[in-house]
């Protein structure tokens, strides 16, 4: 599988089944209800974001095949900053520079959109990844994201979260005003 061959684009319908299965794949955790994975839920989620106009998925896919995906959300839409609230990769694909790929382009792509609708104050797009995921920090390191803090307990007791940022936008907040700095 070259990585030449992966296309990175915005999400369609037509992807929703196979997001779902790469979700299963790589959160189980985050869509069970009774303890058991809920298709349904996670389906509806997805479904629900690719309506959404403040958020966003994309998939890595080959052909017709999708790889992974990136969720964003951009809630509320002019506060300067994205959420990349997801990404997974399915496990075959996984340590092949997939996930590399994507989220360095589908950040790209995402930023790009915003501005065409008119959104320019976005600075930052900004995550968490278990503490424990090193692997997954180093990934997100390597296409510009900082690893700013951790914190205990964000998701349960025992655990921890590293936030993460990666500045994406040349503009300052200073007392409610978006402003560019001077060059």
């Amino acid at each position: 599988m070259a990585l030449e061959n992966i296309v990175i684009r915005r999400a369609n319908g037509k992807d929703l089944s196979q997001i779902v299965e790469v979700a299963k794949q790589t959160f189980p955790q985050d869509f069970q209800f009774n303890g058991e994975f809920s298709e349904k839920e996670c389906e509806y989620q997805f479904d629900n974001a690719l309506m959404d106009h403040n958020e966003a998925v994309y998939v890595a896919a080959q052909d017709t095949h999708v790889l992974g995906f990136a969720y964003y959300i951009n809630k509320p839409p002019t506060n300067g900053t994205v959420i990349l609230e997801m990404m997974g990769v399915r496990k075959t694909a996984q340590g092949k520079g997939i996930g590399t790929k994507l989220t360095a382009e589908s950040a790209d792509q995402l930023v790009q959109n915003l501005h065409e609708q008119g959104i320019n104050n976005i600075a930052t797009i900004y995550l968490t990844v278990s503490s424990d995921n090193l692997v997954a920090q180093k990934a997100y390191e390597k296409v510009g994201y900082e690893r700013i803090a951790e914190v205990p307990g964000l998701v349960g007791q025992g655990g921890s979260e590293v936030i993460m940022i990666k500045r994406v936008g040349n503009v300052r907040y200073r007392q409610g005003i978006w402003t560019k700095p001077k060059p």
